[in-house]
């Protein structure tokens, strides 16, 4: 809330807090939105690992298999938005990791 008020009375000029409040403020949004998506991926995989008994898993090891590599490039593109710069990287890796959150939040 601090970094929130600073950089809107920055931008309405009625304080004069340091120059670097909109850039923390934005990075602190980032570094939060970045954990909530790792945590919901790390929920869904435990979600899906501890349904049943391994041996009673619908698809076998086909389905595992699919569903592991899904995780892995999901967790990919997730860090690989943090690394990117470029607007339309980082939507294309925001895409990816979006659709490798809902791939595996629509299992049974």
């Amino acid at each position: 809330m601090r970094l929130a008020m600073q950089t809107r009375s920055r931008r309405l000029k009625t304080a004069k807090p340091p120059p670097t409040v909109g850039r923390d403020h934005g990075d602190l949004g980032r570094w939060l939105a970045d954990a909530v998506v790792a945590l919901v991926i790390v929920a869904l995989t435990v979600v899906i690992a501890t349904h049943g008994p391994l041996d009673q898993f619908q698809g076998a090891f086909a389905r595992a298999s699919t569903l592991l590599l899904v995780l892995i490039g999901t967790l990919l593109s997730l860090g690989a938005l943090w690394i990117a710069k470029a607007a339309g990287l980082r939507l294309a890796f925001a895409l990816i990791t979006w659709a490798g959150v809902l791939g595996l939040g629509a299992q049974p």
